[in-house]
């Protein structure tokens, strides 16, 4: 979310974190909640407010997702892979502060302020990788719904500046600019401007009290 304001703008602050876990076993064969590398929580989440309206086999409720997740996944005990998209611009670059906060300094390849790989080796001398899909699928998440035919339901647009604790558990209205539509490509904007005309009327629901 981004609602403290920096000296050079609007502050990234993580509020949730989402992960689906999968050994290359159970991509093969199918889950097996007796698998010893995924164990039985597959999904887990990270996130300051509770949630209702999603499954998940794990929540963790904190005042600090970022901290929690960085020292879940560093506490692994086989190497692992994580995957994030667009994470080079965003999610490990965040990352990468609570790493070496955490006492660990990890191996990077990046150029400029584009990384593309970032790995840890953990206490229990297992490593921790991280990779950016957009290197692998490099298309926009809303695109990736139609490409692959996933099964999902499309959301392809996101009220980042409703994204606010002082919205949490409310039933809210986003307007157009917490979309941060003014900095939308042309195509983009238009393909915007028709779905809000659509959606404008269903109120969102933050993260329950």
């Amino acid at each position: 979310m981004q609602h403290k304001q920096g000296e050079k703008g609007k502050l990234h602050e993580v509020n949730f974190i989402s992960t689906k876990i999968n050994c290359p076993d159970c991509i093969n064969n199918g889950l097996n909640n007796d698998c010893k590398v995924c164990g039985k929580d597959k999904t887990i989440t990270f996130s300051h407010q509770p949630f209702i309206n999603t499954t998940v086999d794990q929540q963790n409720i904190t005042n600090d997702p970022l901290t929690d997740f960085a020292t879940w996944i560093t506490n692994a005990s086989t190497d692992t892979v994580a995957f994030s998209h667009f994470g080079g611009r965003f999610d490990m670059v965040l990352l990468f502060k609570e790493l070496y906060l955490l006492g660990l300094t990890p191996d990077m390849i990046k150029k400029g302020n584009k990384m593309y790989e970032m790995k840890v080796k953990n206490a229990k001398k297992c490593w921790i990788i991280f990779h950016d899909t957009y290197n692998l699928m490099p298309m926009p998440l809303a695109s990736l719904v139609p490409a692959f035919g996933l099964q999902v339901e499309d959301k392809p647009f996101f009220p980042h500046l409703a994204n606010n604790p002082k919205n949490y558990g409310k039933e809210i209205y986003p307007t157009k600019e917490d979309y941060l539509c003014n900095g939308m490509m042309p195509e983009k904007r238009a393909q915007f401007d028709k779905w809000f005309d659509q959606h404008k009327k269903n109120p969102s629901i933050w993260m329950n009290n």
